[in-house]
């Protein structure tokens, strides 16, 4: 039985969730965990309608039409927030940028990507939370906490999450939301119900061209590794571009030796079809390029016991440290070699002892 309506594919994750709402059973927290277009905060706003809609019957979706789903639509429900990585002061322009893709996000019913103006998200964004907590709800219903890129909280700002975690106010509900859960605290995992979103299949991505009257060519499906928001990409050619940048530095990180890696990777970046107009690698084409070869990279090694994973977790970590720094204007090539070079001694680390070992 699932009671999910408007969700492309992840079937057995709705299958779940539908379970738990029916049986009353919800954790209190979830890590929505894995790459952009996989449906995670579509899943997450549809749940919260679904929880508290006024007029749905057991077994069934959520109406749609009562004032809880409306507000939660358009997100001016008085029992929801939502956390992101925000500039102390955002200009008003770059207010305006966020608050234009958070539209377009709602519009979108979760199935759209946000790049949001600050690199974490800080203890005093955490800290509102309890000061949403002391709100009174006269409704009785449910309260939601969505933390989109909630990987980018900060250290101080985990451990804050956490002190609430561990005594999670009355009928609230937090979503994590993240494509990189190794950056989590190891206590903040253990104290929530995690759930790893796998790609979405041919045909729900064949649908969703349909439904969303994007063009009966299929060319781009089987390129789109499941992503519905790389998929829609795909389109203005930007995506196609992009994953063939991520097949690029996969094969560069997998299969290139010294000296030709230096070559290889001055090419990756100076790129027509990547960099900007200084020649670099912009941070949002980065992030998409390494939340790719990240996803590749999980189908290559996850398959591999504990220490394919071991591996694969140092290199999520690794990717992220390199996002943060990209953003500090350190140069790209010496950051690219760098993580090559911790790349392959990882590699050694890991999967070279542990076939030895074997």
């Amino acid at each position: 039985m699932i009671i999910f309506k408007d969700i492309y594919g992840q079937n057995k994750i709705v299958s779940n969730l539908s379970k738990a709402i029916e049986a009353q059973k919800n954790h209190h927290a979830y890590i929505f965990n894995g790459r952009s277009g996989l449906g995670k905060k579509a899943i997450a706003l549809e749940m919260m309608k679904i929880l508290n809609c006024s007029k749905r019957k057991s077994s069934e979706p959520y109406c749609g039409k009562c004032s809880s789903c409306l507000k939660l639509s358009h997100f001016t429900s008085e029992n929801f927030i939502m956390l992101f990585p925000e500039k102390s002061e955002p200009t008003s322009q770059e207010r305006d940028l966020t608050d234009s893709m958070i539209m377009e996000m709602i519009k979108e019913k979760g199935y759209s990507d946000i790049e949001y103006s600050g690199k974490f998200i800080t203890i005093d964004k955490v800290k509102s939370i309890k000061d949403f907590a002391l709100l009174n709800t006269i409704d009785g219903k449910y309260r939601f906490v969505l933390i989109d890129q909630a990987d980018r909280m900060n250290k101080e700002a985990q451990n804050s999450l956490l002190k609430i975690l561990e005594e999670p106010p009355k009928n609230f509900l937090f979503f994590l939301i993240t494509e990189n859960k190794s950056a989590f605290l190891p206590t903040i995992i253990s104290r929530c119900n995690v759930t790893d979103f796998s790609p979405i299949s041919d045909g729900e991505l064949e649908r969703f061209l349909k439904e969303k009257k994007l063009g009966s060519d299929n060319r781009y499906v089987s390129k789109a590794d499941g992503s519905l928001s790389l998929l829609k990409k795909m389109y203005s050619g930007y995506g196609e571009k992009i994953a063939e940048k991520e097949l690029e530095f996969l094969s560069i990180m997998e299969n290139s030796t010294p000296p030709d890696t230096v070559d290889l990777l001055e090419k990756f970046i100076a790129d027509d079809s990547g960099s900007d107009k200084k020649g670099k690698l912009s941070d949002d084409i980065l992030k998409e390029i390494l939340s790719g070869f990240i996803f590749r990279l999980r189908n290559i090694y996850l398959i591999k016991g504990h220490n394919g994973l071991l591996f694969f977790n140092k290199i999520c970590q690794m990717t992220n440290e390199l996002i943060y720094m990209n953003k500090r204007n350190i140069n790209q090539n010496l950051l690219f070699l760098n993580f090559y070079l911790n790349y392959r001694e990882e590699y050694k680390n890991c999967i070279v002892v542990a076939v030895k070992k074997t």
